[in-house]
């Protein structure tokens, strides 16, 4: 399968066993979702913006 790289992958395994930091009440509205393991890695700080372009089978082999 295919997937655009704007498109939010599930997360690994071990993005998952990070442990829950939300809180887990009898009321749904007194409870804290935890949405860590789910929100997209961001780059740091002045890193550089780089596109890498692979072309693969495109025929230009002589």
């Amino acid at each position: 399968m295919t997937t655009l790289a704007t498109e939010p992958s599930e997360p690994t395994e071990a993005e998952l066993m990070r442990g829950f930091k939300g809180k887990i009440e009898l009321d749904v509205r007194d409870s804290k979702p935890d949405w860590t393991p789910f929100t997209p890695p961001k780059a740091p700080e002045g890193a550089p913006n780089i596109l890498f372009i692979l072309y693969d089978d495109t025929g230009q082999a002589a």
